[in-house]
């Protein structure tokens, strides 16, 4: 009976995960949530031995402490191991302000900073090569720069935001059409760099009145 109870609370704790400091972990060194007292801070900072992030996804009902957060202002990944973050990973953290990513992200996920109403500018990894669907729509974000590692822009992903200012790198060679869907600034300049993807495609998706084309 012991030992059936002993195999049943390791069960339960790789399950669950183990709280240590402001996360939740499991057994292989990836974080799975935020800590409930963790929850209540403005600031955290993912640390450097963590593997990964294996989070719920924002919209399959389960507590996850990372979105719909009013109390988180700044994060920060020491960690260099995480390569993508979980989809919606931040969506409606209406105060967060500035983001510090992953040196070696791979790819910026699907609604990940979705309704950051006060997240207004963040530095991308330049090892990032594809933004996902609406990462950033509903945000606040004003101005924004791609790295020539990006390749992929996908639908929606400034949608119903006052985006002012973006770089579009010589390296993309997808852009969805949408991408800039009711972008609601009075003026969006957009820098492309002279005969590349961006520049030959540019009336596919930047036929408003509101946008001009600066080169770089």
């Amino acid at each position: 009976m012991k030992r059936i109870f002993i195999v049943a609370l390791l069960a339960l704790t790789v399950a669950l995960g183990v709280v240590d400091g402001d996360f939740v972990w499991d057994e292989n060194s990836c974080i799975v949530n935020l800590s409930k007292e963790a929850a209540k801070k403005s600031e955290i900072v993912i640390p450097k031995n963590c593997i990964d992030l294996r989070i719920d996804d924002w919209a399959s009902g389960e507590d996850n402490y990372f979105s719909e957060n009013d109390n988180l202002e700044s994060v920060v990944f020491e960690s260099e191991n995480i390569k993508n973050l979980p989809d919606g990973l931040f969506v409606h953290d209406k105060s967060l302000k500035t983001v510090q990513l992953p040196k070696n992200l791979k790819r910026i996920s699907e609604f990940c900073f979705s309704n950051c109403e006060s997240l207004e500018t963040i530095e991308i990894p330049d090892k990032v090569t594809e933004i996902k669907e609406s990462a950033f729509q509903y945000s606040g974000i004003k101005e924004i720069k791609l790295p020539e590692s990006v390749t992929t822009v996908g639908d929606s992903v400034f949608a119903w935001t006052k985006l002012e200012t973006l770089y579009l790198p010589e390296s993309l060679t997808s852009i969805e059409s949408s991408f800039l869907t009711c972008v609601d600034s009075d003026k969006l300049t957009i820098y492309v760099k002279k005969g590349s993807y961006a520049d030959e495609h540019f009336a596919d998706f930047a036929d408003k009145s509101n946008v001009e084309k600066a080169y770089y």
